[in-house]
């Protein structure tokens, strides 16, 4: 299944699980959007340059809550070209804030029908700002949220536990941002294994 398929197929399922038309945009964060977007950062191997897909669509689950909270106002995927799983490239990723959207990569039925919250999730539409905090909790039944931090054969992905994702959606329809990422429980103090910059902008 292409990615461009693939794509089309998780927006029809996440609109008829909401029985309703989504929304074009939050504000000034479109939904249903598409970004070419580069990573550009280090892990503990060192630095990297990647390039890959961000999607923003509607929230795929309205009823999934995270702890102390509500359902996510959007949800997001980021996928780099080269494979998260096993492709040994060093800052490859795969992200997803809930786990229907692992349909772009082909996600197991059983963990997108679980639609589970794997983050916080703050949107500010008038600012164009997005927060994500990853709770180790709810990050670990999704594991399919994976980063390489290094190169080489014998490179596979890790499983994404904790960090942070800041997005900026721009007026002139670029998004910006930081991701800074952990295999641990401990990122909030320091134990980042993967940061990176982000630059995207809508895909032709």
């Amino acid at each position: 299944m292409t990615t461009k398929r693939a794509f089309m197929m998780m927006l029809l399922l996440i609109s008829t699980a909401v029985h309703a038309a989504p929304a074009a945009s939050i504000g000034k964060i479109p939904l249903d959007a598409r970004y070419d977007i580069v990573l550009s950062g280090q892990t503990t191997e060192g630095p990297f340059k990647v390039a890959g897909i961000m999607m923003v669509v509607p929230c795929a689950n309205p009823d999934a809550t995270y702890v102390g909270g509500e359902a996510h106002p959007l949800d997001i995927a980021i996928k780099t070209n080269a494979s998260a799983i096993s492709s040994g490239v060093n800052g490859t990723i795969y992200f997803f804030t809930n786990s229907r959207v692992t349909e772009i990569v082909g996600g197991a039925e059983h963990v997108k029908r679980a639609a589970v919250n794997v983050c916080s999730f703050a949107a500010d539409g008038r600012s164009g700002r997005v927060g994500i905090k990853l709770d180790p909790e709810y990050a670990l039944g999704n594991r399919l949220n994976l980063m390489t931090l290094s190169s080489g054969m014998l490179a596979i992905g890790k499983q994404i536990v904790s960090g942070s994702i800041d997005l900026q959606f721009n007026d002139d329809g670029t998004v910006q941002g930081v991701v800074q990422l952990s295999t641990g429980q401990y990122a909030s103090a320091g134990n980042v294994n993967y940061k990176a910059q982000l630059a995207g902008r809508p895909a032709q």
